[in-house]
């Protein structure tokens, strides 16, 4: 999620919004280590988009194919205009959700990297990944 999001915040402002909407409320409280298994154990706060996403994400399924979509990613005036629509939607989100996850625990060339799966990306997008991803499946 994060990933497709800054490949795209370095050239439109419309997807650092979106980040902010996303991640603002996030946390993520450390539970248990293992240190054997190399994994976390946290749980993870955030604001439930699952039905903004999926409502979003049909709304844009039901007017553009994939292909035409990625064609807009560029497109200023629909970015505005359907990630505006989006943010704001998020913004006023009131329920909360609590996933308990396990992330995997890699040496990367100077430190340790928390390893997040699908799960766990879904869990810090407040569901909004499942949604799409059922959607799109």
């Amino acid at each position: 999620t994060l990933n497709y999001i800054m490949k795209y915040a370095d050239k439109h402002q419309q997807f650092v919004d979106l980040g902010k909407a996303i991640f603002g409320n996030l946390s993520i409280t450390v539970d248990s280590v293992d240190v054997e298994s190399k994994t976390v154990n946290v749980t993870v706060k955030n604001k439930d988009f699952s039905s903004v996403a999926y409502d979003f994400a049909s709304n844009l399924k039901a007017e553009y194919t994939p292909l035409q979509l990625v064609g807009k990613l560029d497109d200023e005036d629909f970015l505005n205009l359907s990630l505006g629509n989006l943010v704001s939607s998020m913004n006023d989100v009131s329920d909360e959700t609590e996933v308990s996850v396990t992330l995997k625990v890699v040496t990367g060339k100077k430190n340790l990297v928390l390893s997040f799966d699908e799960d766990a990306e879904n869990a810090v997008s407040g569901g909004a990944l499942a949604s799409i991803k059922n959607l799109y499946n």
